[in-house]
């Protein structure tokens, strides 16, 4: 019996000692809960964020900012905000306008589906700015999918046509800019996608006012197949700038064929138009100025040749441009410059007269002369361009363009003759 007892008195024993460990562990707890909460108070007396007032806490952060999108590091700001402390993580994750810029470079590609909707969420419905680098999973479509209608900005980089087509279909209802770039990994291209599937794309973009597609090859000419099934091209209302190929002096291969696409366009608002490879039939872009008879402004035109008339057939379907550059490939200037020479009503509001790669002998200073003094009430900007930096300007009609040319100088128009980089006056 003496030591049954014994037993259960030690098993009591252990039971009052379990729970005076329970309760001290309890208490241990909320010990620390409670230095917790007085490091926080500390470190919000001592933190100038945290004695600020909201608002300009909040504008703090927006200010961490760059100032244009950023999408290089999806660790950088402003999820950087969220491992300082506790209030900084508070603060950042209820500050709508930080999580804006969405972008799956270096995601793990399984956790993008849960890293888009967790900051597609912290915006709050508000616009977003989303990049894309690598085809998109079933899950990452249906992640996209579901914040399509609040992107304002898309950016689609891949080096394969899976970007593409996974976001076609979608209804971007909100998109303003598209930039679609076929990344250029090395020279045995894969045609991109289809000229016609790329028109589509901008239907599902209705409101869309700015589009580029760089260095993607399209295959699919009018053409080129007598078999293809040319559906009526797609008239875009809103759209006002395109930009095909690359911006100004490509570096790619030259088959890129990505102005096809305008074959399949009607656009009656475009202000602004970029071609870095002409590589259409003229029919083909007349047919486009033609039905689109848009407002142009802007355009910039680059091609290894071009028909005799052919540019001034064009110009005179865009009678209200303002800024015209255009690039030659190993060709002389003097029939473009006969043009304006001869033509004074040709582009009556023509501000900025560019003309790029051109070969230019004695013989056209006099144009040039004389482009200078028709024009001189209207044109503010004309630049001769040449690739050879060891042009000679010389010669007594050259006298004559000095001349003429620090007379306009000084009534305030900008004149460039010579390379890129280096005017020859």
């Amino acid at each position: 019996m003496a030591a049954s007892e014994t037993a259960a008195q030690l098993r009591a024993n252990i039971t009052d000692i379990s729970s005076s460990i329970a309760r001290q562990r309890a208490l241990l707890k909320d010990l620390e809960k409670q230095k917790s909460e007085a490091e926080s108070l500390l470190n919000a007396v001592l933190d100038p964020m945290g004695r600020l007032p909201l608002e300009i806490a909040t504008d703090i952060f927006k200010q961490c900012l760059p100032s244009t999108p950023t999408f290089d590091n999806y660790k950088a700001t402003p999820a950087v905000l969220t491992e300082i402390c506790r209030a900084w993580r508070k603060l950042a994750i209820s500050t709508p306008t930080l999580w804006t810029s969405i972008s799956d470079a270096g995601v793990p590609p399984e956790k993008f589906s849960s890293f888009f909707r967790t900051w597609g969420l912290r915006t709050k419905g508000l616009p977003l700015s989303v990049r894309l680098h690598k085809s998109l999973t079933a899950p990452d479509q249906y992640s996209l999918h579901s914040f399509a209608r609040r992107v304002r900005t898309l950016e689609v980089h891949s080096p394969r046509d899976g970007g593409l087509r996974g976001i076609a279909g979608y209804r971007f209802s909100d998109l303003k800019s598209l930039k679609v770039t076929r990344c250029m990994v090395d020279y045995d291209w894969v045609p991109f996608h289809n000229a016609r599937a790329s028109a589509r794309l901008l239907a599902c973009a209705p409101n869309l006012e700015e589009c580029t597609f760089v260095n993607l090859r399209f295959t699919d000419d009018i053409h080129s197949d007598p078999t293809t099934d040319v559906a009526t091209p797609l008239t875009h209302a809103s759209l006002k700038r395109l930009q095909l190929g690359a911006s100004q002096a490509p570096t790619y291969p030259s088959d890129l064929c990505s102005s096809v696409i305008l074959q399949y366009l009607t656009l009656p608002a475009l202000e602004s138009l970029c071609i870095s490879d002409l590589d259409i039939a003229p029919e083909d872009v007349v047919s486009f100025l033609t039905r689109s008879s848009p407002p142009l402004r802007s355009l910039y035109l680059s091609s290894e040749h071009y028909e005799d008339g052919e540019i001034e057939h064009y110009l005179r379907l865009v009678p209200n441009l303002t800024d015209l550059d255009i690039r030659y490939e190993d060709e002389f200037a003097t029939p473009l410059l006969w043009v304006f020479r001869d033509a004074n009503d040709l582009l009556p509001n023509l501000r900025s007269l560019t003309m790029r790669g051109v070969s230019v002998t004695e013989a056209d200073y006099a144009c040039v002369v004389n482009i200078l003094q028709n024009r001189r009430e209207t044109l503010g900007r004309f630049s001769l361009i040449v690739d050879d930096a060891d042009v000679v300007i010389d010669g007594p009609h050259a006298d004559v363009l000095h001349t003429a040319v620090a007379s306009h100088r000084k009534q305030g128009m900008q004149v460039h003759f010579g390379t890129e980089d280096n005017s020859r006056f």
